[in-house]
């Protein structure tokens, strides 16, 4: 394994790459970072270049007091892999990075996508009660010595509620091969907002995982490992 930071529009990125040949790129989920994906780096990292990263505000990677929509987001990868010499990705996206993943795609090449317990929906009144909270502790556990946290946390969360209605990605014009995997027990993005998305990408095919929850790519990654593999390999 490597491990560096690599800048970025003006921030430090923490990276990790295992193994050699085909890069793929993994993005984590609000709240994640690198180790979300240990098991699936494991089980992949013997046949394939990975690529995991802290977004911005995560992990650790640089916590600037703004700067947390989608957009910034994809800048901030397409400068990344511009610095590793990676053109035309394999993007894996969990929860709030597939998100992050499809708004890169929209802007720039890609070679496949893969979208893991993800999709397009909007949070309740209720739920927003209680996720704000958590992302404001969060960030002030993080941060204790800064009062910028505060900032970060609603800046982050905003821009989180703002993607999921973003006409970029309800309209998504994307043409290459998608493939999507969420579980049948994920409370967060239930099967629903899957098939949502599987209708509005032209070349997309959706596995469904039975008993698997939205933290699936611990619980179950050598299952989701095999099933990518073949997706990749096809």
């Amino acid at each position: 394994m490597v491990s560096r930071y690599i800048k970025v529009n003006k921030v430090n990125l923490f990276v990790r790459e295992h193994g050699v040949n085909r890069p793929l790129v993994f993005i984590h989920g609000a709240l994640g970072d690198t180790h979300n994906w240990d098991e699936l780096i494991a089980n992949l990292s013997p046949q394939y270049r990975v690529i995991a990263y802290d977004l911005r505000g995560h992990g650790r990677s640089t916590r600037p007091p703004f700067g947390y929509s989608l957009k910034i987001l994809a800048e901030d990868l397409h400068e990344l892999l511009d610095k590793l010499g990676i053109t035309r990705p394999v993007l894996v996206g969990h929860s709030y990075g597939g998100l992050i993943a499809l708004s890169y795609a929209v802007r720039y090449e890609v070679d496949k996508l893969i979208l893991i317990a993800s999709g397009l929906r909007t949070l309740s009144l209720g739920r927003r009660l209680v996720v704000g909270p958590l992302f404001i502790a969060y960030f002030m556990w993080s941060e204790f010595i800064s009062r910028r946290w505060l900032w970060i946390a609603l800046d982050f969360f905003i821009f989180m509620q703002l993607a999921c209605i973003t006409p970029e990605l309800i309209s998504t014009e994307i043409s290459v091969p998608v493939l999507i995997i969420c579980g049948d027990r994920d409370r967060i993005y239930p099967p629903k907002y899957s098939m949502e998305l599987r209708d509005k990408l032209e070349r997309s095919q959706l596995v469904v995982i039975q008993g698997a929850g939205h933290m699936m790519i611990k619980t179950h990654a050598e299952q989701i490992a095999r099933i990518m593999v073949k997706f990749l390999e096809c």
